[in-house]
């Protein structure tokens, strides 16, 4: 399992590099950001509107992950290691669309509770905690979520990451 990670990482490292893949790194932030603008707009419509607006604009973003993930894994331009099977990266990229989705969701939670000055009326928490639940409850929460999110985002984008992963492909390959 680990040399999949780190093989996943030396892919996605060499195809930072190469200037051919720049359409398929362009064609992920284009979906990241069409997803996550629908995430935006199903937390808002689950605070002012209904459930069932929620699941419904939720079913619409993972439809567009479905579609990003059969053409990044079928039509990129680099290729990936065969060693890593098509199961494992997508199971992976849907592991990361949850945890980003979950984080984003938990800051739109955390900003609306601001904005309203209230933290039971209309969120799922007021059917697990009662109407008592305490202020440092919600800004613990929060804050642990949001530096989740940044460091999601700082292991992700820079590319240290990537390289130390090549390294550690390089230092694993030579063992064997």
């Amino acid at each position: 399992m680990f040399d999949e990670i780190i093989s996943l990482c030396v892919s996605l490292g060499n195809m930072k590099k190469k200037k051919k893949n720049n359409i398929t790194f362009l064609s992920f932030c284009f979906f990241f950001f069409v997803n996550t603008f629908f995430f935006f707009f199903s937390s808002l419509s689950f605070i002012f509107f209904s459930f069932i607006f929620y699941a419904f604009f939720l079913f619409v973003i993972f439809l567009f992950s479905s579609f990003f993930l059969f053409f990044f894994f079928y039509n990129s331009q680099f290729s990936l290691p065969p060693s890593t099977s098509l199961s494992f990266h997508i199971s992976l990229s849907l592991s990361l669309y949850l945890s980003i989705y979950l984080s984003l969701f938990l800051l739109v939670y955390l900003l609306s509770a601001f904005y309203f000055f209230t933290f039971s009326d209309f969120f799922i928490f007021s059917l697990i905690f009662s109407s008592s639940t305490s202020l440092s409850f919600h800004l613990s929460l929060s804050l642990f979520l949001l530096v989740y999110l940044l460091s999601f985002f700082y292991f992700f984008t820079f590319s240290d990451f990537f390289s130390l992963c090549i390294k550690l492909d390089h230092l694993s390959r030579s063992k064997l």
